[in-house]
């Protein structure tokens, strides 16, 4: 998980400076320093509560995906019926394709972030229902973001056989077809993914490491009563930048990280899935046979999607 985390990072730093020169016109790399300087700042000295309100309203960024969804004016009838009827093929790159997209969904790191931010804002069983909402609204709001950023991206990128190197590429792409406000839209958005995920990303690489090590840790903990925690969190900064100055190809680590996420997740639901079904743990807030059936019917998707990939790879090797 934490290797996975690390390699987004970079990723994103890149995407967020690329975005950042399509702006401005000045090279990427003058901007990866500068933004995880302060993005590491953010995290390590500001309280939990100021990060959490400073994420929660990066969130309406991603409604820019939304409206370059329709500015570059997709198919609807072919989105509605592909939506509904998915094409599939049984081969190493698709199989690859849809195994970073499960780990990107149920991507292990949130294990950590959810569970972890829980503690921090101490609201205790007695506002459950409230974590509840907030939950479900999260994951509803963010897979309606993924929903149209693939319209988007197949609209222009996939019927146009366009070839990106960077996230620069994928929001220039979008002009000759959806204007130039369209562009800007989707560079706002890449940056504002960035600002709320790469400090999410160490933050979670952290609780996972410190909990593993029984360490102190929390953001609305003093970097000087949780030192280990936040040395976690600054070394995550560190290798995404360097990872992000260096020669990385930007897309392949985005999307390679995910397929790594997408392979760890399974074990990970099948942990949280005995836990919270076990009484003597949960007590009265054990799972239900519906959250049970949905959970392992999950785990059984993503496990059969890697079980194919790894068949699949060892048989015809990675796809080009």
């Amino acid at each position: 998980m934490v290797i996975a985390n690390v390699i987004t990072m970079g990723a994103d730093l890149i995407a967020m400076g690329a975005a950042i020169q399509l702006l401005t016109g000045i090279n990427f790399i003058y901007w990866i320093v500068p933004l995880a300087a302060v993005m590491a700042c953010f995290t390590i000295f500001l309280d939990y509560r100021v990060i959490s309100k400073y994420m929660l309203w990066l969130v309406a960024v991603f409604a820019t995906y939304i409206l370059a969804a329709f500015l570059a004016r997709p198919n609807w009838s072919d989105v509605l019926r592909s939506t509904v009827v998915p094409h599939v093929e049984l081969n190493a790159g698709f199989l690859l394709a849809s195994v970073g997209m499960l780990g990107t969904t149920i991507t292990p790191y949130l294990f950590f972030w959810q569970t972890s931010g829980e503690v921090e804002e101490k609201r205790g069983v007695q506002r459950l229902s409230r974590s509840k909402l907030d939950i479900a609204i999260g994951m509803v709001w963010s897979n309606v973001t993924a929903f149209f950023i693939i319209v988007a991206t197949g609209a222009v990128l996939f019927t146009h056989h366009a070839q990106i190197r960077t996230a620069a590429d994928a929001a220039r792409a979008l002009e000759p077809f959806a204007g130039r406000y369209a562009t800007a839209l989707f560079a706002v958005g890449i940056i504002g993914a960035g600002l709320l995920a790469i400090p999410v990303l160490a933050a979670s690489a952290a609780f996972g490491v410190a909990g593993l090590a029984g360490w102190r840790r929390g953001l609305g903990r003093k970097a000087r009563n949780a030192p280990q925690f936040y040395v976690v969190i600054g070394l995550a900064f560190l290798v995404a930048m360097e990872l992000a100055i260096s020669s990385v190809d930007p897309i392949k680590a985005l999307f390679y990280s995910q397929v790594i996420d997408g392979l760890i997740a399974p074990a990970l639901i099948v942990l949280m899935l005995l836990i919270t079904s076990s009484r003597k743990v949960m007590g009265d807030f054990v799972n239900g046979p519906v959250t049970k059936a949905i959970g392992w019917a999950a785990t059984g998707v993503m496990v059969l999607a890697d079980i194919g990939l790894v068949y699949q790879v060892a048989k015809n090797g990675l796809p080009g």
